[in-house]
């Protein structure tokens, strides 16, 4: 069994997730421990699947009331495939029809392996060479540790000699 939850989600969540590769979640789901065993979030436009995301992990905050984080390894497109046979078979008794935080159950994966990869965005918001401050900073962020945590060591190698 595959544990899915569905959540509405508006133009601008949409277009925030190839970018950060996740989204920032507010427990309702019983709250936290609802969301063990989640491995689908299924990201709707209204009531209609959009895309289907494989969950790589959820952060809890540490602070009581703030959003949980949901990481994803993967995310695929289904927009536009209501009408295939695969849609169908994938999504036939799936419905969501409420505005919160939907749990379904599905016999297999076969709902996320018939949409289109959506892609992850390079970190549009950096230019020019990076900083080992910046470094320090993006590896912290992306692990959830602090930045005293962070150490980074750079070693040479010698280049192969290019042939003419």
């Amino acid at each position: 069994m595959v544990n899915a939850v569905s959540v509405r989600l508006s133009e601008s969540e949409f277009a925030a997730i190839p970018v950060e590769r996740g989204m920032p979640l507010h427990a309702s789901l019983n709250e936290h421990g609802g969301w063990l065993g989640v491995d689908y979030l299924i990201l709707c436009s209204e009531h209609v699947p959009t895309w289907v995301a494989k969950v790589k992990e959820i952060v809890i905050p540490r602070t009581e009331g703030g959003p949980l984080t949901v990481r994803f390894s993967e995310v695929r497109s289904v927009f536009g495939k209501g009408a295939t046979s695969e849609y169908q078979e994938a999504f036939g008794k799936y419905r969501n029809n409420g505005w919160g935080a939907f749990l379904s159950t599905f016999e297999n994966e076969l709902f996320f392996t018939i949409g289109d990869p959506v892609a992850f965005k390079v970190r549009p918001d950096f230019f020019g060479s990076l900083s080992m401050e910046n470094a320090i900073d993006a590896l912290a962020e992306t692990y959830g540790v602090s930045t005293e945590q962070v150490e980074i060591s750079i070693r040479s190698k010698p280049r192969a000699a290019a042939v003419f």
